[in-house]
Formats: structure tokens, sequence, C-alpha cells
């Protein structure tokens, strides 16, 4: 079974038997879509991984359409650049939290990378 066999996208006798479903689909995708902007503190961040997480499940199983992939490379450039601007005062062994932690963040935008990148065309 494909992709898109085992999809929402299969409507009629199943769970749905209308467009609903994708009409509920649709707006997570508007709703989630808002999140993917460069953010400019730490707390913004968290929001736009939320965001990238979501955005990449909804592509790997309501196969939604992704974002270009420079829109999210350029999204995980501002991303990182903002984190590696911020001041964590006050935090307990800063040091070694932000080096466990910048690859985490790096990491959720290179899942989202390759779910984009499992549906361009093979060349």
């Amino acid at each position: 079974m494909n992709h898109l066999e085992n999809s929402i996208w299969n409507l009629g006798s199943g769970t749905f038997d209308n467009d609903a479903a994708m009409d509920f689909v649709q707006n997570l995708v508007l709703q989630v879509r808002k999140g993917l902007c460069p953010p400019t503190v730490y707390d913004d961040i968290k929001l736009v991984l939320a965001a990238v997480a979501l955005y990449r499940i909804l592509i790997e199983h309501c196969c939604v359409s992704p974002p270009t992939r420079d829109e999210i490379v350029s999204l995980r450039d501002a991303t990182l650049n903002t984190f590696d601007l911020e001041h964590f005062e006050g935090l307990a062994q800063a040091e070694s939290w932000i080096k466990k932690r910048r690859p985490v963040i790096a990491s959720e935008f290179e899942l989202f990378l390759g779910a984009i990148a499992k549906l361009e065309p093979e060349t």
C-alpha cells in the first residue's frame, strides 16, 4: 500500500464519507503555517519547533503539501541564529544545556527536510 492509499484522502466507506477530514486538515495546516516565522527570542523558538513537528506529521500522515525546502532552510538558519544569540541568564549549567539543546533543534528541522525530500521526484 502506498502513501496515498493509506491516507485520509481515501474517502468513502471508511471513517470519513465526505470531505470533512480534508477541511479539518486544511484548517490545521493554515494554523500551523502561522508558526513558521523566524523567531526573535527563545520562547518563539519553542513555538516554531512545535509548528515544524506538527507540519511534518501532517506531511507524513495526511499528504499535505509542504512548504518549499528553501523556506524551511531559511527558517532553520534563523531559528539557530536566534538560539545562538540568546542569553540564558540564570540558567544553571547553561553551557552544557546549550550544547545539548542546539542539536535537538537542528535535528527537528532535518526531520522536516527529510519529509519534504521524500515527496520530491527522484532524478
